[in-house]
């Protein structure tokens, strides 16, 4: 009797142990999500449409000093893609400046350009006329996950 008295309270604790380790994980893991969304964007240029995949990035909060736009930026693959086949006459067309950034253990200017427009699929549809998009010099596809890091005002800022 006085084993099964113990080994009934084991059991309990450890039931109780699961479930709350269970509703641990869940938590962090939601945190996680809010903090990286994954949406689909749509871009448009002059010479085409393209699909991306975009990660809604809440640290994101670079905007264009001049115009005060917010500045979504692509991967240097994602860009040669996309602007393979524009002249240098084309890319001025598009506005390309240079505006100076600060990102963690790096800090230089970054190219950005004005495409057509851009649709973001986030809880519906959002369009985005002449949105500007910067081009990194460096590839931010992680494994392929996302092609384009969206600044998350674009879609009514950080708490959506």
């Amino acid at each position: 009797r006085p084993y099964v008295r113990t080994a009934g309270l084991f059991f309990a604790v450890s039931v109780a142990s699961y479930y709350l380790f269970t509703c641990c994980w869940k938590l962090v893991l939601g945190v996680q999500k809010r903090g990286q969304k994954i949406c689909e964007v749509r871009l448009f240029t002059g010479e085409g449409e393209y699909l991306l995949k975009a990660l809604l990035d809440t640290g994101n909060v670079l905007n264009d000093p001049v115009s005060g736009d917010m500045v979504s930026v692509i991967g240097k693959d994602t860009a040669m893609q996309i602007f393979q086949g524009m002249t240098t006459e084309k890319m001025a067309g598009l506005g390309l400046r240079y505006i100076p950034y600060r990102s963690v253990g790096n800090e230089g200017v970054l190219p950005i350009v004005r495409v057509e427009k851009m649709c973001v699929q986030v809880e519906g549809e959002r369009w985005i006329m002449r949105p500007v998009i910067g081009i990194s010099g460096q590839n931010i596809e992680e494994r392929q996950e996302y092609q384009m890091i969206l600044n998350p005002d674009i879609v009514g800022g950080a708490k959506k």
